[in-house]
């Protein structure tokens, strides 16, 4: 049974490779095939921070705020003959985030972008075939890097490359791999690839996979009349198919743990907090309590943005809080009485016009208040 076993598995596995690489080779456009487009470490500027140039690439050094921009001209490039883009880096970058700019002709001024999510390895192979802005006639790519004020990140090579099947393949296999840690919606969310935009996903190659290898059996029991069906063999079949999707979730769940562990472990929930991704809105809800004369007076929140709403919100609590969710920012005017506490956490669209004193709000009456507190989270302040 193993023998029929094993040798269905193989025969599914080098048909399902054979069949995916033969498509790729008939779907790449032939003059992709002329080669690849490389930076010649000579090109290209500093937008943002400081560049120097050497004989292994580009040292971009961070300004004072964290932030750093390299931009590259590109001669006129179809997008569609380059589906992959490969960053080599002399050593993993520590940066806080990397993103990926990129302006098109028909785009004209405006650019596109590439947040690249998870952990940053050496050499960084992005599949950018399956992004939707990702399309035309590219004329501008750039990178932006945010990271520690005065750090250092050094850019070997910058490639872009024909999708042959060889460099396609290898760029859906890292995207696999990629490691992305804990984010905001991983509680219900798993996204099996770094960039979320990937053409092949492990669920689907794993059924194609269990697809071939069945259809392998079915052959074998076809041309080999010593053979009889055996339920056990496409019921291992399925088995193996699912035990090998799970392990590539459970290696980066682990890995997980393992970084919540460090971060987490021995603090309190206060500490826990502060050590998380709301730490900055726990921080300015913390002051905002202590600047409060009245613990039962009604608190105002008010953002633009639903989460961080709801979030201060809850932080709030059990203060007399009022969050208007899914409408304006702020009540009708006559709901707003004196003396009631007004919370805008960024970003917002209500305005502060300081000649008057007046919060402005689209559709609703200047409403009085004096500031209490201004901070890049949010500000507090009290209707007059």
């Amino acid at each position: 049974m193993f023998k029929v076993f094993f040798a269905s598995l193989l025969a599914g596995v080098a048909a399902f490779f054979a069949c995916l690489y033969l498509f790729y080779s008939l779907t790449t456009p032939g003059d992709a095939q002329a080669g690849e487009w490389a930076w010649d470490h000579a090109s290209g500027q500093a937008g943002v921070g400081t560049a120097s140039f050497g004989a292994v690439g580009l040292t971009l050094t961070l300004d004072e705020t964290g932030r750093g921009v390299f931009v590259l001209p590109l001669p006129a490039l179809e997008t569609r003959l380059y589906p992959v883009l490969h960053l080599q880096f002399s050593a993993a970058p520590a940066a806080d985030s990397l993103g990926v700019f990129w302006r098109t002709a028909q785009t004209g001024d405006r650019m596109a972008q590439f947040w690249v999510p998870g952990t940053l390895e050496e050499s960084l192979w992005l599949p950018m075939a399956g992004m939707d802005v990702w399309d035309g006639q590219l004329v501008e790519l750039a990178l932006l890097v945010q990271g520690a004020p005065g750090s250092e990140l050094s850019v070997e090579s910058i490639r872009l490359l024909p999708g042959s099947p060889h460099n396609q393949l290898r760029a859906f296999w890292v995207d696999w791999q990629a490691f992305v840690p804990w984010g905001l919606a991983s509680t219900n969310r798993y996204d099996a690839t770094r960039t979320g935009q990937s053409v092949l996903y492990p669920v689907p190659v794993a059924a194609a996979l269990l697809a071939a290898s069945l259809l392998a059996y079915g052959l074998i029991l076809l041309l080999s009349k010593a053979t009889r069906f055996d339920w056990r063999v496409p019921g291992f079949l399925f088995l193996f198919a699912w035990i090998c999707l799970d392990l590539v979730w459970q290696e980066k769940l682990w890995r997980q743990l393992a970084l919540t562990q460090e971060k987490y472990a021995g603090k309190n929930d206060r500490e826990k907090l502060a050590s998380g991704p709301d730490a900055g809105l726990v921080k300015f809800t913390s002051y905002v309590r202590q600047r409060l004369d009245d613990s039962s007076a009604r608190v105002l929140v008010g953002s633009s943005d639903d989460y961080r709403g709801m979030r201060a919100n809850y932080y709030l609590y059990p203060l007399n809080v009022f969050w208007h969710r899914h409408e304006s920012e702020l009540p009708a005017r006559q709901y707003i009485r004196t003396g009631d506490y007004i919370v805008l956490v960024n970003p917002s669209k209500v305005r502060f016009d300081r000649r008057s004193s007046a919060l402005l709000s689209p559709g609703i009456e200047p409403v009085k208040v004096q500031v209490l507190a201004e901070s890049d989270v949010g500000n507090l302040y009290q209707v007059m």
